[in-house]
């Protein structure tokens, strides 16, 4: 059978699960299985909304919102996370590019619901540019090679997140805990992280923030909870709860100023 055959079959299979809104057990059982491709995705969508000009009450929105807000389920709550992101991009028609990031943004963060929970999830290359977490739950997931450019997280629990390798371009970050998070060659080029924490010794040497390569070694006692470049990253500060805050020389991995609180 012709792969878009099949593709659209098991479309189909899941769409007419979600009209039926009674037999939930139906429904993660199909999405037990491994991460669907966009092209399913495509086609389901189409189902739902037949014409993209004029977006009408969803049929499988709902289900997979609260089963991204229930507790983590495997493979399950990815693919309730997969469908919610292409669904968003492909009813803004930017299923193959994306030619307003703030019209997608936009539509994420009225798709994407919050408390999300995705605690230990396998999120390895997943894409979700465009996105927007609030008050969400990605503590232990494993987001290498994972593209999150100009996304959104508000108040987002990241401890002990596996970051090799991420793209996270241009995100707005704030009060998100970045602690014990493994961050190695992830890009966070002109990101604009707020109040948002880490432990006591900041590695971000491998961020390639504008090519440059800063180590904050020991500057701090206590807990980071901020760190911000000026415009054209040659400077940062990081800020601490010991009451202290560090003007770093990135190029030079050097201490230009330190400011003590009262």
């Amino acid at each position: 059978m012709h792969r878009s055959f099949m593709e659209f079959f098991l479309a189909k299979q899941i769409f007419t699960i979600c009209s039926k809104k009674s037999n939930n057990n139906e429904l993660l059982n199909v999405l037990n299985t491994k991460r669907y491709d966009s092209k399913i995705i495509y086609f389901l969508t189409l189902l739902d909304q037949p014409d993209l000009e004029q977006i009408k009450p969803s049929n499988i929105v709902p289900l997979l919102q609260k089963i991204l807000t229930n507790k983590y389920k495997p493979r399950v709550s990815e693919n309730a996370l997969q469908i919610l992101y292409w669904y968003a991009r492909i009813c803004c028609k930017m299923e193959t590019k994306i030619n307003d990031i703030n019209i997608l943004v936009k539509k994420c963060s009225e798709i994407l619901p919050e408390k999300i929970d995705l605690k230990g999830a396998n999120l390895q290359e997943i894409i979700l540019e465009g996105s927007v977490f609030k008050n969400a739950n990605l503590s232990n997931a494993d987001l290498s090679s994972a593209k999150l450019n100009h996304s959104i997280l508000n108040n987002v629990d990241l401890k002990n997140t596996i970051l090799k390798n991420t793209k996270a371009d241009y995100i707005k970050a704030e009060k998100v805990d970045f602690t014990k998070s493994v961050i190695e060659n992830a890009t966070f080029k002109e990101a604009d992280l707020v109040a948002c924490k880490s432990d006591n010794l900041i590695n971000i040497s491998k961020f390639n923030y504008l090519n440059y390569f800063p180590v904050v070694q020991n500057g701090h006692f206590g807990n980071i909870h901020s760190v911000a470049f000026n415009h054209d990253g040659s400077l940062m500060a990081s800020a601490s709860r010991d009451q202290t805050i560090i003007i770093w020389d990135v190029k030079k991995r050097k201490r230009n100023q330190v400011f003590r609180g009262a």
